[in-house]
């Protein structure tokens, strides 16, 4: 009997390393060797084990969706989109992840099966999306809504405007964002974009110039909205943008403020009496009077929008960068509880929609 234990023992000890380095070398093929493998994080973050997600040839590959796997994501190549286990069975995922390469030259041929796929591509700070055998660096597939990419962001000019490739507004259809909670001492420049005709002041702040009032470019989808729905806050506030939809909407020259923009903007807003006061509207009621707006950067407080969820105006100002944090994105919270305080947070879903400021490229 006890020969018999032993031997069940060393089975037992055999059947474990085999195990073992079988699923070693499975993770091996899958994560360090396989070329199809696609990382999800993207913006100007660095990438993690954490943020990425394993690739199968075919959804045939996939294993069965069970509870224990309910919300795993797994990149299928013939189908270029990320599949996600949600109540038992493999659907394409509408978390608004992803894949994304380092280059240009790191997507794959654009071939029919990936027409549509979308790709970011971090050196381009930018999605690419496959059309008839091009991939063609744009927020929407192509022919949907825009006819290239140039048509959402086209080209600068001397005069400081840009939009839509070889259009300039008339004077009379260019349209002033509202001046009101601006600071009256700083001299602030002017831009048009070209796209809708509104023109923006703009502040330099450090190194970087910015967009003085928040951004406020229709996109005509659900990506982005009016605080509570209503146009005329829009007048006000600026448009409320999804991360994927907000990465991509500034105009030819202006991008997404990244985290790196941030942290330099609260670097020199130390420099002031408050951090936060001196970044906020000194021209808005909704911040009780606390606001300095030494820098011109005249924030208001937007709230957000949390899927379709109104919150309510005055729930701080909120502002994506263009930096990923896994599922979510790097922001600035401006916050009013009993005083002002002014931080970066990461702890926002990409489908929320949030204020955008976008900086003048270098």
């Amino acid at each position: 009997m006890r020969i018999l234990f032993k031997g069940l023992k060393w089975l037992c000890a055999l059947t474990a390393a085999f195990v073992a380095v079988a699923c070693s070398d499975y993770r091996s093929d899958w994560r360090g060797d396989n070329p199809n493998f696609w990382p999800t994080n993207f913006g100007d973050g660095s990438l993690s084990e954490e943020s990425s997600v394993d690739s199968v040839a075919n959804e045939d590959s996939l294993m069965n969706c069970t509870k224990k796997r309910e919300g795993m994501m797994y990149y299928v190549v013939s189908e270029s989109a990320i599949f996600e286990c949600v109540d038992g069975e493999w659907g394409k995922s509408s978390r608004g992840i992803v894949p994304s390469v380092a280059t240009e030259d790191d997507l794959k041929v654009c071939s029919p099966n990936r027409e549509g796929s979308k790709v970011y591509v971090r050196e381009a700070r930018k999605n690419y999306v496959c059309h008839n055998e091009l991939w063609d660096p744009a927020p929407d597939v192509p022919g949907e809504k825009n006819s290239s990419s140039d048509s959402q962001k086209g080209n600068s000019s001397s005069s400081g405007s840009s939009g839509e490739p070889g259009k300039n507004c008339e004077p009379s259809e260019i349209l002033d964002v509202t001046t009101a909670y601006l600071n009256d001492n700083v001299d602030y420049e002017t831009f048009v974009d070209t796209r809708d005709c509104k023109r923006y002041r703009t502040v330099e702040i450090g190194s970087s110039v910015w967009l003085a009032q928040n951004l406020d470019y229709d996109t005509e989808d659900d990506e982005s909205m009016c605080v509570d729905d209503d146009e005329a806050k829009c007048d006000k506030y600026g448009r409320l943008y999804t991360w994927q939809t907000a990465v991509d909407v500034c105009p030819d020259g202006w991008v997404l403020a990244s985290k790196t923009d941030f942290d330099e903007l609260l670097e020199v807003a130390l420099g002031e009496k408050t951090k936060a006061a001196s970044l906020v509207s000194a021209n808005a009621s909704v911040w009780e009077g606390v606001g300095e707006d030494v820098l011109g950067f005249s924030a208001l407080p937007a709230g957000y929008d949390a899927s379709n969820t109104d919150i309510e105006v005055g729930y701080g100002a909120n502002f994506w960068t263009s930096s990923a944090a896994e599922e979510n994105a790097y922001y600035l919270h401006i916050l009013q509880d009993g005083g002002l305080d002014a931080s970066i947070m990461a702890d926002f879903p990409q489908f929320f929609a949030l204020s955008v400021r976008c900086v003048k490229e270098e």
